[in-house]
C-alpha cells in the first residue's frame, strides 16, 4: 500500500509531501500525478519529499522521483528529499542517484536548508 500526505510548513513557502508505504507498481505514477498538480497550482515550488515512511522503491518509484524533481526544476522550484532509510540510499548510491538529488538525514534538515538560502537571500 502507498499513500501520500502532503502539508504546507508554517511560512507558507514549503510544501512537504509525506511518502508512506511502497513506492512500486502504480504509486510512482500517483506521485508523478500529485507534483504535476502542485506545480500546476503553483501551491508551493520549495517541496520536500519526506521518506521517513518510505519502506520499498523500485526502479519505476526512483524515475518517478527523479522525473518529479526535473518537472519541479523546469517550473523554476525545488524538490529535496528527507530522511531517506538505509536501503533506499544503498539503492541511490548504487545509481548514483544521490549525486543528482538533494537529499537531508530528516525533515528538520531539509526544511532548514530553504530557511538559510531565503535569509542569504535578504
Amino acid at each position: 500500500m502507498f499513500t501520500i500526505n502532503i502539508s504546507k510548513n508554517r511560512d507558507d513557502r514549503c510544501q512537504v509531501i509525506s511518502l508512506e508505504g511502497r513506492l512500486s507498481g502504480a504509486a510512482p505514477e500517483q506521485l508523478r500525478e500529485t507534483i504535476i498538480k502542485t506545480i500546476q497550482r503553483r501551491n508551493a515550488l520549495q517541496l520536500v519529499l519526506d521518506c521517513n515512511r518510505l519502506a520499498y522503491i523500485d526502479s519505476t518509484g526512483l524515475g518517478a522521483i527523479l522525473a518529479s524533481t526535473s518537472m519541479v526544476l523546469s517550473a523554476g522550484g525545488d524538490l529535496r528529499l528527507a530522511a531517506v532509510t538505509r536501503r533506499i540510499m544503498a539503492l541511490m548510491q548504487l545509481v548514483r542517484a544521490d549525486k543528482v538529488l538533494s537529499i537531508y538525514p530528516t525533515l528538520d534538515a531539509a526544511l532548514a536548508s530553504y530557511q538559510v538560502e531565503l535569509a542569504g537571500e535578504k
